[in-house]
């Protein structure tokens, strides 16, 4: 099973380690298309490359904010040039947990290939939190709000529904659109956003360890 995160990014500085280096562990491979960071974001992905980590980096500056244009490309390239099983699009602000034990293959196995979507957490910072050394916000905010609606969920994307090139994100990632229906199935589980006053983070949390964001082609794939 290939798992594969896509994000677009731009000017992630407090929290862009700490997305690229925790999803590391979950994800097979990360595609992040940078969007003309000015703060140093993309420097801290070309190290985090050249440490070694799984992470294809896109240098490919835009004019206005079309994410589910450019998120639905990066989808399509997961499944058709690194062979992803399943797709997740997250914003370098939202981290994905599966239950402790579990690597989120593990969690995911089994599953029919079915749209899945992941409701969210927002943690909550306290000041107490900055005594912390810890640099992963997943484990360094540990309290957590209640969930928010279904409808700001993100996706766990099956490559079928990938692989035939009419399927697109809507803004924001929350729904995956064929023709003009838009498809996603809620599934029970835990999941959480929230950037402390640097950023929000977004984990997810299955239950009892069972698991409960066409454009223009031109592109660089290196930066």
């Amino acid at each position: 099973m290939t798992l594969i995160a896509i994000s677009r990014v731009k000017n992630e500085l407090d929290i862009i380690e700490a997305f690229v280096r925790h999803h590391a562990h979950s994800f097979d491979k990360l595609i992040v298309l940078d969007d003309g960071s000015t703060d140093g974001t993309l420097d801290i992905l070309k190290a985090l490359q050249a440490e070694g980590l799984p992470l294809v980096l896109i240098c490919e500056p835009s004019v206005g904010y079309e994410q589910g244009r450019y998120t639905s490309r990066l989808m399509r390239m997961a499944v058709d040039q690194y062979g992803a099983d399943w797709i997740m699009p997250l914003d370098a602000d939202e981290f994905v947990e599966p239950a402790d034990g579990m690597t989120l293959a593990q969690a995911l196995k089994g599953r029919p290939p079915e749209l899945l979507k992941v409701v969210w957490h927002t943690f909550v910072w306290r000041q107490e939190d900055d005594a912390s050394a810890e640099a992963n916000p997943v484990l360094r905010l540990r309290l957590r709000m209640p969930p928010s609606p279904e409808k700001l969920g993100k996706l766990l994307i099956p490559a079928r529904l990938v692989s035939d090139g009419v399927a697109v994100l809507t803004q924001g990632n929350h729904e995956l659109m064929r023709f003009v229906f838009a498809i996603s199935r809620s599934v029970p589980s835990r999941s959480t956003p929230a950037r402390s006053r640097w950023g929000t983070c977004s984990t997810w949390r299955p239950p009892v360890g069972i698991v409960s964001s066409a454009f223009t082609t031109s592109s660089r794939s290196g930066c």
